[in-house]
């Protein structure tokens, strides 16, 4: 399955891996037709053919690299810094904080998915992304609950899903820094910037905090303050009979600019 597909040629007769494919896709070094069908979203498990990359485009996250950070569909995040001796969610910095991050999901969700799809926390700061009442919602930093002085966070616009959409691509940039080409959050479906958040609050916002967090569900006891009042309190689980979450890919210290 495609997970790449806005206008880019060639649409259409020859195609060349090198010349073609591998740039579109930001692929530089040596060329694998495997290494084009992974950035592609391709399913690798099956055959590929070169006419597959017929209006393949670069992802949004291209160029980030490489994800500091791959969880499958229920999977705990422990790809962050130590805290108290444990491993705490990518996004979070000890005793560096982390101000900027990118989440993408990758599956299949409708109208009807409902659940957590990521999420990173604290008492009082984190991140979450998950779909509630066919949105599509996404929201980081310290105080999106209940703001206090001097509290730095971002929230997007709710991206709603069509009665006949299915959404493959879901990914949440973020920028809580006082510094970069933009600041705040953005929220990117199938490829495309649907909607965006300012950055409440003055100076820098850690992301995180040093609780639990991973994906398809809560990973910790109740959860933090980023998500309180915005569901019912639980543990949030993503439904499978209405979706699939394929994977979760993490990067640390990097938005789309």
């Amino acid at each position: 399955m495609k997970k790449n597909h806005a206008d880019v040629h060639p649409l259409s007769g020859e195609i060349s891996l090198v010349n073609d494919i591998a740039p579109e896709l930001g692929i530089t070094g040596q060329v694998s037709l495997l290494a084009c069908a992974t950035a592609a979203g391709f399913s690798t498990s099956s055959q590929i053919k070169l006419s597959d990359f017929y209006g393949v485009s670069s992802s949004v996250v291209s160029s980030l690299g490489d994800p500091n950070t791959t969880l499958g569909a229920l999977e705990q995040d422990e790809g962050g810094d130590l805290l108290s001796g444990t491993h705490r969610t990518t996004l979070y910095g000890n005793p560096t904080p982390i101000y900027k991050g990118t989440i993408q999901v990758t599956g299949s969700f409708t109208s009807s998915s409902k659940g957590i799809l990521y999420e990173g926390a604290g008492q009082g700061t984190g991140v979450i992304v998950y779909i509630d009442d066919g949105k599509i919602k996404a929201r980081c930093g310290k105080g999106v609950e209940f703001p206090a002085t001097g509290d730095v966070y971002s929230i997007v616009g709710d991206y709603t899903i069509g009665g006949s959409e299915t959404v493959t691509d879901i990914v949440y940039t973020m920028n809580l820094s006082d510094s970069g080409s933009w600041t705040g959050s953005r929220l990117y479906i199938n490829n495309s910037h649907e909607t965006s958040g300012s950055l409440v609050g003055t100076g820098q916002g850690e992301l995180v905090g040093g609780g639990q967090g991973g994906s398809g569900t809560a990973y910790q006891e109740g959860v933090s303050t980023v998500v309180y009042n915005t569901l019912t309190l639980g543990e949030y689980p993503f439904d499978t009979n209405n979706g699939t979450i394929t994977n979760v890919y993490l990067w640390r210290d990097k938005y789309i600019s």
